[in-house]
């Protein structure tokens, strides 16, 4: 008896069920349909220590200083904001990507998610060719001032 009981409530509640499976089914299918999508690109950039160059400002520096020294510039506004000159669009790399080490290597993994995809691949690629530029620059400079400085006790 018991069981003849509980197959008449299911037989009873299943249109109402199955019109709710099916109304959930449809509005996750609509809901899907209506976001839009997000693409991400990620880019890698291996950080390493030229031991040949004493002079450099960076040869007193750690490998996991250098690292964090990278992260950091890489976040910072100074190249935020030269990427976003350079690609004529305001980025937003707190709110859209992401720029960490990984693990315990020397590697550097930028992350970038836009609407875009092409979009998404460009500013990754950018802050590193910024990144690039910058050190180069830092290295330029560093070197500028020990001529001058060898100079100037000459």
């Amino acid at each position: 008896m018991e069981l003849k009981f509980y197959l008449q409530l299911l037989i009873r509640w299943a249109k109402l069920l199955l019109i709710c499976i099916f109304l959930g089914a449809g509005i996750g299918y609509v809901a899907s349909r209506l976001e839009e999508p997000t693409y991400q690109a990620s880019t890698k950039i291996l950080i390493s220590k030229d031991l040949s160059d004493q002079s450099s400002q960076f040869a007193a520096m750690s490998s996991q200083q250098i690292i964090d020294t990278n992260v950091q510039l890489l976040i910072s506004k100074r190249v935020t904001d030269e990427v976003s000159r350079r690609l004529n669009f305001k980025i937003n790399l707190k709110e859209f990507g992401s720029v960490q080490q990984i693990r315990t290597t020397n590697v550097i993994e930028i992350v970038m998610e836009d609407s875009d995809p092409q979009r998404a691949a460009e500013i990754a690629n950018t802050l590193v060719e910024v990144l690039i530029d910058q050190n180069a620059q830092a290295n330029s400079h560093a070197s500028t001032e020990e001529n001058l400085t060898k100079n100037i006790s000459q």
